[in-house]
């Protein structure tokens, strides 16, 4: 009798436990988004492919430049959801270059570029981020601010492919014109 009711108890003490658990998916909504988000990437890149083996300008349909709004959108709601999350300056870096090459708003990426640096000065995103504000800000005529995030990169970075890039930067800068590597990937 002590045995039955032992195991009975097992029993009801592992459906206890198993009844608060939730799959992985749903556990962590984080790791939901970023699947989704992971997923939006890889359709995403796998249209611009196909289009450019197909020659046909990927900013001029319509579907693709809704998916690439979709994507961004999906970007600013992790960050909004997720600020602390270590993907978040990673997402907000691909955000910032969408709206850059993709969208042709240099203002809201320079605005992205600049938040990235500033709330996440630990993340290893920052580097590319304070080069891509530097670009930004030259492209908008801002020669005084790019050359002072210029600066502040080759300070915060010496000896790093960044800095080293952001020394040529600053002397084309300084010489009146811009490399074309210098545009944001």
């Amino acid at each position: 009798m002590l045995r039955k009711s032992g195991q009975a108890l097992v029993v009801v003490l592992l459906f206890a436990l198993c009844a608060g658990c939730k799959p992985a998916s749903q556990a962590d909504p984080a790791a939901q988004a970023r699947q989704k988000i992971d997923s939006a990437e890889k359709v995403l890149l796998a249209r611009l492919e196909a289009a450019s083996k197909a020659a046909q300008p990927a900013a001029q349909d319509d579907q693709q430049l809704n998916q690439v709004l979709a994507l961004a959108q999906q970007y600013q709601y992790y960050r909004a959801d997720y600020p602390n999350d270590t993907a978040t300056p990673r997402y907000m870096l691909k955000e910032a270059e969408i709206f850059y090459n993709y969208l042709r708003d240099p203002e809201m990426a320079g605005r992205l570029f600049d938040d990235l640096a500033a709330k996440y000065p630990q993340a290893r995103q920052r580097p590319a981020a304070l080069f891509f504000l530097a670009n930004t800000q030259h492209d908008l005529g801002d020669t005084t601010a790019a050359q002072a995030t210029l600066r502040k990169l080759m300070a915060d970075y010496p000896g790093s492919a960044p800095a080293n890039m952001a020394q040529q930067l600053s002397a084309y800068i300084r010489m009146g014109k811009v490399p074309e590597a210098s545009v944001a990937p």
